[in-house]
């Protein structure tokens, strides 16, 4: 018999599986579409009778990842055989040992993609074998893509942040929803990778999300990465330009009228001129101030944080072909905004020093200014705060495509969820046969995600003591073969780029 729950809207008929109930595809706002496009999430209508949640619901409008053309099975990273790509994609699903009264801590998930791609039913992060594992209850979101989700329009009836306004509705849903599936709305961690892991730490910062979740996991995100409004504007007038509509606040009525095909084209074309367009904006009202400029001043939620970087983040974007262009010299003279040449030969020479190639070199150098360098200075601000902060650094590397990757960008996603069964994990992290010390990483990060989870620290019998970050101490937690607990990892060269002002190499 499928386990059935009543929620605040209606009736839900689930699954059971390997001794998880799940519910797929549930509505947690009205569709945003016709007038509601553009338009911050409305409450979603109740329905009679029981809605079947067997199966995933749609996933935000967006093309196709170039990850999943780059490793054939990969695309599972990002979506489901079959799934539906539509906009009315403004649903989540749940996994749960029992819906009982079990009063279980909730994991709350982000997902990843840049914020053009993407999608909460993704294989690997069905939430299965990590609550059945840690006797949680896990719950995926889709959120709005693109400019969709990401385009700040001059409209009355328009907020910017539509994607955020998303994720803080889903974390309404399941403040109200969430103890009908054995849940408890006061034990919500939230959690992310990538644009999700950023999410995450713009909701710490806009206070429509404070008092929604109690704890924030962030993978391979920080502060770093949002817009400034007049920036947003550029990307306004240029997605308008590609559809042949002026930016003179008169084109709402056209947009929310366009097949959902153009806006896509459009999108498309304003992404080939502008890196990364749609994302959190600097927008005065759901985000009062930057994020790193909230954490700095103590006015983000004061949460515990479990956060941290992989080893090679940017070798997955260099396999990609992002910013490989130039010497190592000429691409950190790029990136400097003031390219003072001592400060150029200086920051060659350390990087150049490092590996054999210009290329190998310039990852080690992106990785840390874009990603590890943002996520110490974010670390060390919420510490100064007095919130509980748990740093780590996945650090076991993939044999794949001839050791290629190492531990880049997006690799601990399977390893976190005890997900590396799952169909196409194997082509990005190595098989067990490629990878032996693999299965033992997962079974560590499961473990210390779901203690996290549970009781806002990590903690597993098969990783060390992990202490608590501190910006004096900057204990790091390294998930390697064989994990350690370092102090401050290359600080002194990672921490250079704090002290320069830079653009982002995802920027360029």
């Amino acid at each position: 018999m499928n386990p059935v729950v009543e929620t605040a809207h209606g009736r839900l008929e689930g699954r059971r599986e390997r001794g998880v109930e799940s519910f797929k595809g549930i509505p947690f706002a009205a569709p945003p579409v016709g007038p509601l496009r553009f338009t911050p999430p409305q409450p979603a209508a109740p329905w009679t009778g029981s809605r079947d949640c067997g199966s995933y619901g749609p996933v935000s409008l967006q093309h196709t990842d170039p990850l999943s053309i780059w490793i054939p099975g990969c695309e599972w990273n990002y979506y489901t055989p079959d799934v539906r790509k539509n906009e009315d994609c403004l649903n989540l699903n749940v996994w749960t040992p029992a819906c009982d009264d079990g009063k279980r801590a909730v994991y709350v998930w982000l997902h990843g993609g840049g914020f053009v791609t993407g999608s909460g039913t993704a294989l690997w992060y069905d939430g299965t074998n990590l609550a059945a594992g840690e006797d949680v209850v896990v719950v995926t979101v889709n959120y709005r893509l693109g400019a969709l989700g990401g385009l700040v329009l001059e409209d009355a009836a328009a907020r910017a942040n539509t994607m955020l306004l998303d994720q803080i509705a889903a974390l309404q849903w399941v403040r109200t929803n969430i103890e009908a599936f054995g849940g408890d709305p006061a034990r919500v961690t939230l959690g992310g990778e990538s644009a999700g892991g950023i999410a995450v730490c713009a909701l710490m910062a806009a206070p429509e999300a404070h008092g929604l979740f109690r704890a924030a996991a962030v993978q391979s995100g920080h502060g770093g990465f949002t817009l400034a409004r007049e920036r947003a504007g550029h990307v306004r007038a240029t997605f308008l330009a590609a559809l042949g509509l002026a930016d003179d606040g008169g084109a709402s009525k056209s947009l929310r009228e366009l097949h959902a095909a153009h806006i896509l084209d459009a999108q498309a074309e304003t992404t080939a001129t502008i890196a990364f367009p749609f994302r959190p904006v600097d927008d005065g009202d759901v985000l009062p101030a930057p994020i790193d400029e909230a954490f700095a001043s103590g006015s983000a939620a004061q949460v515990p944080l479990l956060i941290g970087t992989n080893r090679n983040e940017h070798n997955l974007f260099a396999a990609l072909g992002i910013r490989q262009r130039r010497g190592l010299r000429e691409e950190i003279a790029a990136t400097l905004v003031d390219d003072d040449p001592e400060t150029v030969d200086e920051l060659t020479d350390t990087y150049a020093a490092l590996a054999a190639t210009d290329a190998e070199a310039w990852n080690i150098a992106a990785t840390e200014r874009d990603w590890r360098s943002p996520v110490r200075e974010l670390a060390a601000a919420h510490a100064d705060r007095g919130a509980e902060v748990f740093q780590y650094e996945f650090a076991l590397p993939s044999p794949v495509r001839d050791g290629v990757l190492g531990a880049s960008h997006a690799m601990a996603l399977a390893y976190t969820f005890g997900n590396l069964d799952q169909p196409g994990v194997a082509q990005f992290t190595g098989d067990d046969a490629e990878n032996p010390n693999r299965k033992q990483a997962q079974q560590a990060c499961v473990e210390a995600w779901g203690s996290f989870i549970r009781d806002g620290r990590p903690a597993s019998e098969r990783l060390p003591h992990w202490p608590a970050y501190s910006r004096r101490d900057r204990d790091v937690m390294v998930i390697d073969a064989a994990a350690r607990v370092e102090r401050d990892p290359n600080g002194r060269r990672v921490g250079r780029w704090a002290e320069l002002e830079t653009t982002t190499a995802l920027d360029g």
